[in-house]
């Protein structure tokens, strides 16, 4: 008997678009032959449409004048005896433990981590206070609040410039590189957190690391010390600084290579990193960590996706299928892990 999955895509992020992206590749690989598949787009105003299967077809969204509210749309899944939902969902609403709030009391089982996990991740400072409190090197970090930097701008900037030069500013919370700035000179600082502030109400300063950047995905079968680490994926950016929004969603932006250009026993030692990590912040289904791997040979943690993107261009896929796991077979597995997970 098939199952009936729901795919969320869109949402109200600053991350809508690549949502879509990830969610309509997701759509077309799913297996006809297991799933029925029930696309659930939510728009940027936060309403929401049930479609049918698009097939083979690209997605046709319906007009808005047959969007739901959220309460009605969620009624509407209960209703259609919808027995997984796959959130496709980048950014906050999706990946902030939002909407595994809004369905956790459905009873219906959602791919990727439980709400509690993914507000952690989600949480930049949060993530790296924890796993460098394990033992996990981590960059040096403050952080500046929206109102810190309405008060007091001077005493701000000096505590920023504690961590020393270069640093990254960065939205506290947010994911794609977006609101990203390398700060090399004293003079771009201001910017650098005001550019981070027009998305997020917090900014973490953090400690600019010169080396190669390494990511690694993680997935397990939904039940304690599964999880699987994937093969890691070297990354260099080829048209901009760091590995920025063009650089993750456009082809040839960067260079990807899996597995990374480095001796066996440094792969092994990622990936432990990775599944350590995922268990750490009580992640379950999939996760995917990024790292510099620092002049000194030493993984620098920097921060964790609960929902890795799944575009074609996208780091998990690559890894996934480097270790002889296909697509198709990958959204099998994310989506056991949530029909397990709800099991236990």
């Amino acid at each position: 008997m098939k199952q009936r999955v729901a795919v969320l895509l869109g949402g109200p992020s600053n991350e809508h678009e690549v949502s879509v992206k990830t969610g309509s590749v997701v759509i077309r690989a799913l297996d006809r032959d297991q799933y029925d598949v029930v696309p659930v787009y939510i728009g940027k105003d936060g309403l929401w449409q049930v479609m049918d299967d698009p097939g083979e077809r690209p997605l046709d969204f319906p007009p808005p004048s047959d969007a739901l509210t959220q309460e009605t749309a969620v009624h509407e899944l209960f209703m259609r005896a919808i027995d997984v939902v796959f959130i496709a969902l980048h950014g906050a609403f999706g990946e902030d433990g939002t909407i595994q709030r809004i369905l956790g009391p459905t009873g219906i089982p959602y791919t990727g981590s439980t709400a509690d996990a993914c507000a952690l991740a989600f949480d930049k400072p949060r993530a790296l206070d924890l796993v460098a409190a394990k033992g996990i090197a981590a960059p040096h970090h403050a952080v500046i609040t929206r109102q810190d930097w309405e008060d007091t701008q001077a005493d701000v900037l000096t505590r920023a410039e504690t961590i020393g030069l270069p640093l990254v500013t960065k939205p506290a919370a947010g994911g794609s590189s977006i609101g990203i700035t390398i700060v090399r000179e004293r003079n771009q600082l201001m910017a650098g957190i005001e550019f981070a502030l027009a998305h997020d109400d917090r900014v973490l300063c953090e400690q600019y690391l010169d080396g190669m950047e390494v990511t690694c995905g993680v997935v397990d079968d939904g039940s304690a010390g599964s999880a699987l680490a994937l093969v890691p994926t070297e990354i260099h950016a080829v048209r901009a600084e760091f590995f920025d929004y063009e650089a993750k969603y456009v082809v040839g932006a960067a260079e990807e290579i899996t597995p990374p250009n480095l001796p066996a026993k440094t792969i092994e030692r990622v990936q432990a990193l990775a599944t350590q990590i995922h268990e750490l912040l009580g992640c379950s289904g999939m996760s995917r960590s990024d790292f510099i791997l620092a002049k000194d040979n030493q993984f620098v943690f920097l921060e964790l996706n609960t929902i890795p993107g799944m575009t074609e261009t996208s780091l998990l896929p690559q890894g996934a299928a480097a270790q002889g796991i296909p697509f198709p077979k990958l959204l099998d597995g994310i989506i056991a892990a949530a029909l397990a997970r709800i099991r236990s």
